[in-house]
């Protein structure tokens, strides 16, 4: 909603704070549910503190339960609110600002408050046509875990929790799993030839470049047939992205019946062809939440490709030949310290502007989203530099981690500009659930959890079922080329535009 849209609202429902009747009651109500707002949620929010202001009960939390009824997010937003601090032990604003109620709870009893409060916010929020959250599905599963609460650590519910969130499909919805929690001393990577380690905190350096054949006395086959059970997503790619890291955090493993224990587990491991050998690794706190990607390979003896020369940097450019300039696109952000994406854009604009300029690489690969409101600048420039030449070309390179505003980014791109798609099919679908405003936590065990609240559409067709854009170009990476610094989905277009020449 504009800001003058707010103002209007504010001063229409400061005149009208004495009536009796509730906002729903007259005209301009009528009009926010009419659609003359663009978010009716914080519409009714803002009615709301003005009426809490005046001191008017009634009409204060009726407009708190539109807010709602219209998916506000998250409720602890409305708790935080200084203007309704007067209500704060009504028994009513309570259940709408999401607090347990004013009794004692047993542990039990909390726990089932809290399994029952997701499944209602995720039948009030989740936005999807299939209504996944309504399914008999999402209530068997939300039925059985609560009757097993008894039965299972705190821990273990929390994992339980991951589970039923998965039910919705989407990559967005998931429980804060990270707190408190404990992973492997190593990180893993899905390739095309197998689940290798890339990367190892000090003491575990010579694990690195290793085969992972099992975890526990579990077949890391079988671990991947079970994986998607734990893992928010929104298709299979999806999983080979968030995966690794499932797989490195000991809940899960315990979960999974791959540790015994939350303090180490065994990985039977492989190396250049020798004898497999088993390690026992003791785990460690988990200190960052970084789905982690690829990083530059240690030990190797070329340089790194363009892909992994500046993962950390969120976009840049060089120019990579006469004819062609190199664009990678790493986050839907602006960047700490700048320029701005609109700044870079117009950058960006400049070079490409420069005659000799034929073909655009833009590299998505490493991208995983951000605010999708901020890319138009850098995509008007990539539609103007299309448009304006019948002989300039645009390849994009897309992966796994190509996701939630970065899938929308080259979903437009398909749409308007139709680039040459290279490398590994996108991490999420042309139309998907997904984006939140807000983690919120569950009021017994405050349990930091999120259910996607919007719909997105970026394909052409709104009954476009895809699960993901898949390359024209398919380059998928394997350990060898990973380890050797050698970048397939490059070495294809290069190929294509040496053919060309």
């Amino acid at each position: 909603m504009r800001i003058s849209g707010i103002l209007l609202l504010a001063l229409w429902a400061s005149s009208f704070a004495a009536s009796p009747e509730p906002p729903l009651q007259d005209y301009h109500a009528e009009s926010i549910e009419a659609g003359d707002f663009q978010s009716k949620r914080y519409a009714y929010f803002e009615i709301a503190k003005l009426y809490a202001h005046d001191g008017q009960r009634e009409q204060t939390l009726h407009a708190l339960e539109r807010a709602l009824a219209n998916r506000f997010t998250p409720r602890t937003q409305i708790l935080r609110e200084p203007a309704f601090q007067a209500f704060a032990n009504d028994e009513r604003f309570r259940a709408i600002s999401g607090q347990l109620p004013a009794r004692d709870f047993s542990r039990d009893e909390g726990w089932r408050y809290d399994i029952a409060f997701l499944a209602d916010e995720a039948r009030r929020l989740h936005t999807s046509p299939t209504r996944e959250a309504f399914s008999e599905e999402f209530e068997r599963a939300t039925k059985a875990l609560s009757d097993a609460v008894p039965t299972l650590s705190d821990t273990q519910i929390r994992v339980k929790l991951q589970t039923l969130l998965t039910l919705l499909h989407d990559g967005h919805s998931g429980v804060d799993i990270d707190q408190d929690a404990r992973r492997l001393p190593v990180r893993l990577y899905f390739f095309k030839d197998g689940v290798f380690v890339i990367d190892a905190s000090d003491g575990h350096k010579e694990l690195i470049g290793s085969r992972v054949l099992r975890i526990g006395s579990r077949q890391i086959d079988d671990l991947l047939v079970e994986l998607p059970r734990y893992v928010p997503r929104d298709n299979a790619m999806t999983v080979k992205w968030r995966g690794p890291p499932t797989l490195t955090r000991m809940q899960f493993l315990q979960a999974l019946g791959a540790a015994e224990s939350l303090e180490s587990a065994t990985l039977t491991l492989e190396r250049d062809g020798r004898k497999p050998r088993v390690v026992k690794v003791s785990s460690i706190p988990v200190t960052d939440r970084e789905l982690v990607s690829l990083v530059p390979p240690s030990r190797a003896t070329a340089p790194p490709p363009l892909y992994l020369k500046r993962p950390s940097t969120t976009y840049w450019f060089e120019p990579i030949a006469a004819d062609t300039v190199y664009l990678q696109f790493n986050g839907v952000y602006d960047m700490p310290g700048g320029p701005k994406i609109a700044e870079f854009a117009e950058t960006l604009q400049q070079e490409l502007a420069k005659g000799a300029v034929q073909n655009l690489i833009v590299d998505v690969r490493l991208n995983s989203g951000g605010d999708l409101g901020l890319y138009p600048p850098l995509f008007r420039v990539l539609a103007g530099f299309r448009a304006s030449s019948s002989r300039h070309q645009v390849f994009c390179i897309i992966g796994r981690n190509t996701f939630s505003a970065a899938q929308a980014f080259i979903g437009d791109l398909e749409r308007f500009i139709s680039p040459v798609f290279v490398g590994e099919p996108s991490g999420s679908s042309p139309n998907f659930t997904g984006e939140s405003t807000g983690w919120f936590e569950l009021p017994y065990s405050h349990t930091r959890v999120n259910v996607s609240e919007r719909y997105h559409q970026h394909s052409t067709f709104p009954d476009d079922a895809r699960k993901w854009i898949a390359p024209r170009i398919p380059a998928e990476l394997g350990s060898t080329d990973y380890f050797s610094n050698r970048d397939p989905a490059m070495e294809a277009i290069l190929a294509v535009l040496r053919d060309a020449r």
